[in-house]
């Protein structure tokens, strides 16, 4: 899945694509196993949630969109949604 998430209240959004290392190679990718990525995952767009930074400082997130993850689609470099 591609996501867009506000990351300690910042106004623009981080985006990456939720998942498995295995399953794709680009360079914006987080793993569903990470603090982030398990945070994130089954979430939908709206949600608040919170993790423990790499630091163990806990960093508040909310999702902005999340969307289906197109196979060789490989610009996540997008700041203003995601065109194909």
């Amino acid at each position: 899945m591609l996501v867009e998430v506000l990351i300690d209240g910042a106004t623009e959004p981080a985006h990456f694509l939720l998942a498995d290392y295995h399953a794709v190679s680009v360079e914006t990718l987080v793993s569903p196993y990470t603090a982030l990525g398990a945070a994130v995952n089954g979430r939908r767009v709206g949600d608040s949630l919170t993790y423990l930074g790499p630091t163990g400082r806990e960093i508040t997130a909310e999702i902005v969109s999340v969307r289906p993850y197109a196979q060789g689609h490989t610009d996540l470099s997008l700041s203003n949604g995601w065109e194909t």
